[in-house]
């Protein structure tokens, strides 16, 4: 007996409920002029983050629905190949650049000797005396030292020819270099912008190739809801006209928004199958007539809340006495 009073009771309060909720729809909305959407859904800017190379993902720093901010380190790539690589290239560069310093030093010396023994050829050229001028040509012989088209010109050009190409290797190899370490700095993914993780579409151990989208992120700076209003009320809303908006996954939460655009007439609805116009828009004359149907965007204000993509939405209206003209 006690059972039947407690099933009973609940009934009647779910009744109640019932009635309060029709009685507030059909009276309380339609005498203050509020006309109700429920072919609507929330959207938004959406950031498609890639793979800047192909890795391996070793690690994922969030999830669905996390807040993350610009810069922000989302997903960590295997780097382990590029760093020895890496590695292989900074000593490379430093042989080379020990080589060119090698032969810069020889070059130099070289140049040294030689202006040396002109200056002091020359000073004894001008002696006529025939013993000290095969002297000093044997002590310039001693020296490597051949003036008249001999070896230590050609030992200074093939120091500049070899001079030159150590440069040479060693600009591409500080390029190889740069693109290592920027390859090194995109072993991580980072985010483009401060925003909301919407989906992730990778796991960790997964070869993910550059450029492939691995997670998409949501700017809360950017959302709206769309909603689907029968022709016949356009009239009745304008740009800046106040509305309320209520979330299925925050049931007793009621957003603040107004109307933000107001777009042409449709005949097709591409999100929305006449099936789902007639079982939604039956409230407030949006009877199910197929007739055609304006898209309309609600921005509104989201304080925090986690409000994915896709999201189904009732949008409220509040109706104006032609507000537009058709």
């Amino acid at each position: 007996m006690k059972i039947l009073k407690i099933a009973l009771i609940s009934l009647i309060t779910l009744a109640a409920g019932i009635l309060l909720t029709y009685l507030i729809i059909n009276v309380f909305l339609k005498k203050n002029n509020y006309i109700m959407i429920k072919t609507a859904y929330k959207t938004g800017t959406i950031y498609n983050v890639g793979a800047p190379v192909t890795a391996n993902v070793i690690a994922i720093h969030v999830q669905i629905g996390d807040q993350v901010e610009k810069d922000q380190i989302l997903v960590g790539l295997d780097n382990s190949e590029i760093l020895k690589k890496l590695e292989l290239a900074k000593d490379e560069l430093l042989h080379l650049q020990n080589s060119l310093q090698e032969k810069t030093i020889s070059y130099n010396d070289l140049v040294k000797v030689i202006e040396m023994q002109k200056r002091r050829y020359d000073v004894l050229a001008e002696i006529n005396d025939i013993d000290l001028k095969e002297r000093v040509e044997r002590e310039m012989l001693k020296s490597g030292i051949v003036l008249n088209g001999g070896n230590s010109i050609d030992s200074i050009n093939e120091l500049k020819i070899r001079i030159q190409s150590l440069k040479n290797q060693i600009t591409i190899q500080e390029k190889n270099i740069a693109t290592l370490e920027e390859e090194v700095s995109n072993s991580v993914i980072r985010s483009p912008i401060s925003g909301i993780v919407d989906e992730l579409l990778i796991n960790p151990g997964e070869v993910v190739q550059v450029g492939k989208n691995v997670l998409t992120i949501i700017d809360p700076r950017s959302e709206w809801v769309e909603a689907f209003l029968n022709e016949k009320y356009l009239a009745q809303i304008k740009i800046g006209s106040q509305v309320n908006l209520k979330f299925s996954s925050y049931p007793r939460k009621v957003f603040r928004g107004q109307v933000s655009y107001i777009g042409r007439v449709e005949d097709n609805l591409s999100k929305l199958s006449k099936h789902e116009l007639r079982t939604n828009d039956h409230l407030f004359g949006q009877k199910a007539n197929f007739e055609r149907y304006i898209k309309i965007r609600i921005s509104f204000e989201n304080q925090d809340y986690n409000l994915p993509n896709g999201i189904s939405a009732t949008v409220i209206i509040k109706r104006q006495k032609e507000a537009r003209k058709l």
